[in-house]
């Protein structure tokens, strides 16, 4: 298992990971590939690439906080066939040791927070790779699911507030701001 993590949107790993981000995010609230490929042209993303030598199974994109203390992944997938496995958490191992070795203090990921076994599936999954929960729910004006933050803790003297989920959502939001500006 390897990740490959790049600032720019490689087109032969894209090409390999697309058909995951598609079945996964494609038809419930994925970014638009002119939205990602904006994102990079502006080097607010980064995109990470779980894989087998040349063989793609995993894929996130994600964004460093403009004061360098937070990584906001803001899609993860991996592909269904290795679902179920320990291939996710491994990833999601892999993403927490390379933030860790940038000198971050934090990884933050938003959850769908209704009720609902799927949504809570996930939860415990993320809960599984170390994140805690927060809290404040988000609700955004253009979707009408409600979110929660969940933050994984990278070093011991990190100084962000972890049990305020509005304030850690301010990384969130401000890097949709950013990516969805026109």
């Amino acid at each position: 298992m390897e990740l490959t993590t790049m600032s720019e949107l490689d087109a032969v790993w894209w090409q390999r990971t697309k058909p995951m981000y598609m079945h996964a995010f494609g038809n419930h609230g994925g970014k638009t590939e002119q939205v990602i490929r904006r994102m990079f042209e502006r080097k607010l993303a980064l995109f990470h690439v779980a894989h087998d030598q040349d063989e793609a199974w995993g894929m996130a994109f994600s964004s460093i906080s403009s004061d360098r203390k937070v990584l906001v992944i803001d899609y993860l997938t991996v592909d269904e066939a290795r679902r179920g496995r320990g291939d996710g958490s491994a990833f999601v191992r892999m993403l927490l040791e390379w933030g860790k070795a940038q000198g971050l203090q934090a990884v933050i990921i938003e959850v769908e927070s209704d009720p609902g076994p799927v949504n809570e599936a996930r939860i415990r999954f993320w809960e599984r790779c170390g994140f805690a929960i927060t809290d404040y729910v988000h609700q955004y004006i253009w979707v009408p699911e409600p979110y929660r933050a969940m933050v994984a803790k990278l070093a011991p003297s990190a100084d962000l507030p972890f049990d305020d989920g509005q304030k850690l959502f301010r990384y969130i939001n401000n890097f949709h701001r950013k990516a969805y500006a026109r």
